[in-house]
């Protein structure tokens, strides 16, 4: 029997148990990025403690039945997540710089209008 959902996580800051990576999986729990800006003057700190990306498989998707999703996990636990590939891209690029770092930094989250799209918002992030 072929399944219409399918995770994975395919890549992370730390090394992940097997429960942690389960635990990961289940979104229930998860912030979405857009619900936490929104509440936050359309910006939203986070002190990372660590990142998962997930590949996903969705045959019931009405887009893309095939994409990523970001998880970011702050120090206190909460769990935030993105699909927004302008926002991956950006924060793969800050953790990458900052990989050999002992500085402490923050993320800074945000959403800007988009300049392709009229009345459309894009997200994207910042070190602090």
């Amino acid at each position: 029997m072929e399944k219409s959902f399918e995770s994975k996580i395919v890549a992370s800051n730390k090394e992940l148990t097997k429960k942690e990576q389960v635990k990961l999986k289940s979104l229930d729990d998860c912030i979405s990025l857009d619900t936490a800006i929104e509440g936050h003057d359309d910006s939203l700190i986070i002190d990372l403690d660590y990142y998962a990306q997930m590949e996903v498989h969705n045959e019931n998707s009405k887009k893309d039945k095939d994409y990523t999703k970001l998880i970011m996990v702050d120090k206190n636990g909460q769990k935030y997540i993105t699909g927004s590939t302008p926002f991956i891209r950006t924060f793969m690029d800050i953790v990458e710089d900052m990989e050999d770092s002992d500085e402490e930094w923050q993320l800074k989250c945000y959403r800007r209008p988009s300049a392709n799209y009229q009345d459309r918002d894009f997200f994207s992030c910042s070190i602090l």
